[in-house]
């Protein structure tokens, strides 16, 4: 039995098809309405340290009220519809995309509570709430290192980790 799938082996990049991210974004960017944080599970497959990102899922969509006193969270009950959507399309979590109200760095919250709490994952952060022209460089990538610390990969520098085509 799995109890949860997860990629978290070092990792050399994720690929996001363009179309994916296209509507990744609107959905953020309509769920939040320019006042609220938005975010989603990103899934996928991962094969000799490239995650492949084919489908996302929203986090309402796994818990209603994971939108929770100005932060997203996500309950129990919510990972396990996760890891049973994973398991069902034999899919792995490959990120987790989230917005913020400014720019694209972590707040503390978001150091203290990784969504997945694996060395390895990849956490993306979306600014201004998605609205306008989003590019890969305003995006921010951090690869979480356990014991609550993280690797953090802006503008240019990311371009290694990420990839929207």
């Amino acid at each position: 039995m799995i109890s949860y799938i997860a990629a978290t082996m070092p990792v050399q990049k994720l690929r996001i098809p363009k179309v994916l991210w296209v509507a990744l974004v609107t959905h953020l960017r309509v769920r939040g309405e320019r006042i609220a944080e938005s975010g989603a599970f990103i899934l996928g497959t991962e094969t000799k340290g490239l995650r492949e990102a084919s489908r996302f899922v929203p986090y309402e969509a796994l818990d209603p009220d994971s939108e929770h006193g100005g932060h997203l969270t996500m309950s129990p009950d919510g990972y396990a519809k996760l890891w049973k959507i994973c398991e069902q399309g034999k899919l792995t979590v490959v990120a987790d995309v989230h917005t913020h109200p400014m720019g694209s760095r972590q707040s503390s919250i978001d150091m203290r509570s990784p969504m997945i709490a694996l060395p390895g994952h990849f956490a993306l952060i979306v600014g201004n709430f998605a609205q306008g022209q989003i590019k890969a460089r305003d995006i921010g990538v951090h690869i979480y290192l356990g014991g609550h610390k993280w690797d953090a990969y802006y503008g240019v520098s990311h371009s290694k980790y990420l990839e929207i085509r």
